[in-house]
């Protein structure tokens, strides 16, 4: 019998993992370094990068995370600076509109707009192409 992974994704298969700093919903304008780790669908994110390489190293575990959003249906964007948050300095703008999701919309700031960049890009990436959007399915 094949072994399965629980999850949609291989947790020891991640495309782009780093600390950026999470805006948080319950203290407006406040933001917590979170460690992130994005895979093909999901960015799982923790309190600390230290939570993750123990459930890298478990394997088949998020037992660890402090949260995850799903991707599906969803968009990334980089925030004009300040305009979002005046701390707000190389933000970036998660919509994650699947109902799975505490919220629909994420604001993340990263330490630099180079790293900004490249996490939109990852997100951009990550997200699953849905039959409507795939281009396959727009030609038939």
């Amino acid at each position: 019998m094949a072994n399965r992974s629980k999850f949609a994704f291989d947790v020891t298969k991640p495309i782009k993992f780093g600390h950026l700093r999470k805006h948080t919903e319950k203290h407006p304008g406040r933001f917590n370094v979170r460690f992130c780790v994005l895979y093909k669908g999901f960015l799982v994110y923790y309190d600390e990068g230290a939570k993750w390489q123990l459930d890298y190293s478990l394997g088949d575990t998020l037992e660890h995370r402090r949260g995850a959003i799903k991707l599906k249906g969803g968009s990334c964007r980089a925030a004009p600076t300040h305009t979002v948050c005046k701390e707000c300095v190389s933000g970036f703008i998660l919509h994650a509109p699947d109902p799975t999701n505490k919220r629909q919309g994420f604001l993340f700031d990263a330490s630099d707009v180079i790293t900004r960049d490249a996490w939109v890009e990852a997100i951009s990436s990550a997200i699953p192409v849905t039959k409507k959007e795939s281009p396959s399915h727009s030609a038939q």
